[in-house]
């Protein structure tokens, strides 16, 4: 190595030095641990956070009270199982942030024309989130072939007046499958006797769900023993 390599290595060695010190100095990095949650609260004075060590902001959980009804039916928040269960759902969707407010934003753009349409068709307002259940609405196809809003097999769609071909899809059309999903939804409470039946149905399909309701000798959809995705429905 030449003098002049010599000397340009040492000095890089002092400048990285320098630096590596100062920034020690100014983070130190090798010195007492910094409780972060502490420090921001001695930098911005301004914000409440929690008393907490381990947390700059406390999550509340949503608490239920009062009465719930689904399409005009009552649900029996009573039961411990029911309340279980809808505990769940609030508290998974409330706090799964980024879904949440993307579904809302979506929501206002879509549910004022699904809701008119069900009112329309003699179908509960309240069936307007089953869409939201469904897809998200979002035009994706489940991997059971199941596309649109409404998530339609294409046998399905076409049972109840869509047209499915290879160049026409009406189940992206979002007020034919709506309709569609009208007919489906007052055949179901007409076979399974309510509207939350109805919406099960929609899940396990009306055969699946008339099974089980005379194998448990019920119809009440809150007593049923079902799969886990149904249950939540």
């Amino acid at each position: 190595m030449t003098k002049t390599k010599i000397i340009a290595t040492v000095l890089v060695a002092m400048v990285l030095g320098f630096a590596s010190a100062t920034a020690i100095n100014k983070y130190n990095w090798f010195g007492p641990r910094v409780n972060i949650f502490d420090k921001t609260r001695l930098e911005t004075p301004q914000l409440q956070i929690a008393n907490a060590k381990d947390s700059a902001a406390l999550v509340h959980p949503l608490r239920i009270s009062g009465e719930l009804t689904f399409a005009g039916e009552r649900v029996p928040l009573e039961d411990p199982d029911v309340m279980e269960r809808m505990d769940r759902e609030l508290q998974v969707n409330a706090y799964w942030q980024s879904n949440t407010v993307l579904s809302m934003k979506l929501a206002n753009r879509y549910f004022p024309e699904i809701e008119k349409i069900l009112l329309e068709e003699g179908v509960p307002a309240d069936f307007k989130y089953l869409a939201l259940i469904e897809s998200g609405f979002r035009d994706a196809v489940s991997p059971s072939g199941a596309a649109g809003f409404w998530q339609f097999l294409g046998a399905t769609g076409r049972q109840y007046g869509l047209e499915v071909r290879p160049d026409v899809d009406e189940r992206y059309n979002i007020d034919k499958a709506t309709r569609a999903t009208c007919k489906y939804l007052r055949q179901a409470k007409e076979k399974l006797g309510s509207w939350t039946a109805a919406a099960a149905s929609y899940n396990i399909g009306m055969g699946g769900l008339q099974e089980r309701m005379t194998a448990q000798n019920t119809r009440d959809y809150y007593e049923l023993m079902l799969t886990s995705e149904t249950s939540r429905y």
